[in-house]
């Protein structure tokens, strides 16, 4: 069904201003124009997209960003918005294999959608009892039916959606949440085996987090992926920002890009935003950057910052991207290549150390877009978590390198770095940079309190009125469908300010 646009405001000012392009500036752009607002959406980047962005070199074309993608119809919940058909603009194909797992062991398991399926793969596999993945999926389930109204696509913040959803949740389910657990003991509950306990933390790292200190509420997290599906955009993960940056620019939204903002301040009740080129006044200002950076930086307020930067950062990242000579069937879509010991792994990234034996993540989309790789060639994009602030100096990411091939050269069973003709390094410095996140943090802070939620910013400013929030460092949180969900939330904020 599509969605029903909120109402117009009785009394609608003339402008808004979006600071930030990624793809919840551009969500929100394109709603704040269809509440009537004339809207001017900045961005310091040449291009739009954020995190979502692109490397082309030799005929490899890298997305060096986000490369998982849930919740679809959230993306097409955009054009129906504005009385357009997605599939004009916007197509995608679901991966019938979600992702292949490595474990130093010399297991192998390739997940997919379908419970009775998966649940034998690990029975098979890594010899965990039948029954035991259908029941952790169910319970996942269970928790997106009582959480995800009021933690993702609502604002617990909000009477109207706490009393509702308190409304529909029984007291001993309430119970069976995990505010007060942690995901390992949630997978620990239901799983026998290690290496399935494995799997199954590993979804804290979706949004940055630790397994073994994050809340079991972020169980949820796996059935936004075997509830929905895994998908991939045609075109690549940058097919998201481009088809949304057309779908603004048709619904009237003024976008300057490389047009980055140095100040914010406001003024006779305007909001003024300086560039280097040009000053704008609105009523409504949207922040769709770093907030830290923002209280940081653009506007600048000293107690706001100091409220952040205690948060603990969530993770950040070293990225090689390589074009590698060869075809190997033995590889999917996504791949990740387990740590033999993954608590340990985390306790190295809360010590603000690399991990000796890092999990590895290889992201292949030629496997499903043949153009993104040269005939008889792959485009790999190859992650390691990093602590948010890590040194990013050519002896550090070469060494890290090195960890990285030994351990594809180990498990896969060939030489990796004879293959390599083409290589892009993004590292958390870089990241940082490009983004504007905050230390390089790729999801600002992390969730490894069961406060964590209750601790970010709101997508309304009640200090500062006018201000709004909305992208992966403020309410719901980190990734693409939840920085979507902040778009909503915000505008729907904005309504309601301006009725």
């Amino acid at each position: 069904m599509a969605e029903i646009p909120p109402p117009l405001p009785k009394v609608v000012p003339k402008r808004a201003v979006v600071i930030g392009a990624g793809v919840a500036g551009l969500a929100a752009s394109i709603r704040l124009a269809r509440l009537g607002l004339q809207v001017t959406l900045l961005e310091k980047n040449s291009s739009t997209g954020g995190k979502l962005a692109e490397y082309q070199e030799k005929g490899y074309r890298f997305d060096i960003g986000p490369s998982l993608f849930t919740l679809p119809h959230l993306v097409d919940a955009l054009f129906e918005l504005c009385g357009e058909e997605p599939a004009r603009y916007f197509r995608y194909m679901e991966l019938p294999d979600m992702c292949h797992y490595f474990y130093p062991g010399g297991q192998r398991v390739v997940t997919c959608r379908d419970r009775g399926t998966l649940d034998e793969r690990l029975a098979q596999a890594l010899g965990e009892p039948p029954g035991r993945t259908k029941a952790f999926l169910s319970h996942s389930e269970m928790l997106w039916r009582l959480t995800a109204e009021l933690f993702i696509f609502g604002d617990f913040r909000r009477w109207p959606y706490l009393r509702r959803a308190m409304a529909q949740i029984a007291l001993a389910d309430l119970m069976r949440v995990g505010f007060f657990s942690t995901l390992d003991k949630v997978t620990r509950r239901f799983f026998t085996t290690q290496e399935a306990r494995q799997l199954f933390n590993r979804y804290a790292t979706y949004n940055g987090s630790d397994p073994y200190r994050a809340p079991g509420t972020l169980a949820v997290i796996p059935h936004a992926e075997y509830g929905f599906g895994a998908w991939l955009p045609e075109g690549g993960m940058v097919a998201i920002p481009r088809s949304l940056e057309g779908l603004a620019r048709r619904q009237g939204v003024r976008i300057l890009t490389g047009t980055e903002a140095r100040k914010v301040e406001k003024l006779n009740g305007l909001w003024r935003v300086e560039t280097a080129l040009e000053t704008f006044e609105s009523e409504i200002l949207v922040c769709a950057v770093d907030v830290t950076t923002f209280f940081t930086r653009i506007f600048p307020q000293p107690a706001w910052r100091r409220k952040l930067i205690r948060q603990e950062r969530s993770t950040s990242a070293f990225v090689f991207n390589w074009g590698i000579r060869g075809l190997h069937p033995q590889l999917g879509v996504h791949n990740i290549f387990f740590s033999s010991d993954y608590a340990t792994e985390f306790q190295s990234l809360q010590l603000q150390q690399m991990p000796e034996d890092p999990t590895v993540y290889v992201f292949i989309s030629s496997k499903a877009l043949r153009s993104d790789a040269p005939e008889g060639c792959e485009n790999w994009f190859v992650m390691v978590n990093a602590p948010a602030g890590f040194p990013s100096d050519v002896g550090k990411t070469e060494a890290i390198k090195e960890k990285i091939l030994k351990k594809l050269n180990r498990q896969i069973g060939f030489n990796i770095s004879g293959q390599i003709e083409v290589e892009y390094v993004l590292t958390p410095s870089f990241l940082g940079s490009r983004d504007g996140s905050y230390d390089g943090a790729l999801y600002g802070a992390a969730s490894n309190s069961p406060w964590s939620a209750f601790l970010r910013m709101p997508n309304q400013s009640r200090r500062f009125p006018g201000l709004f929030f909305c992208g992966g460092t403020v309410h719901p949180g980190g990734g693409i469908p939840l920085c979507l969900s902040s778009a909503k939330l915000m505008s729907d904020a904005v309504a309601r300010y301006l009725a």
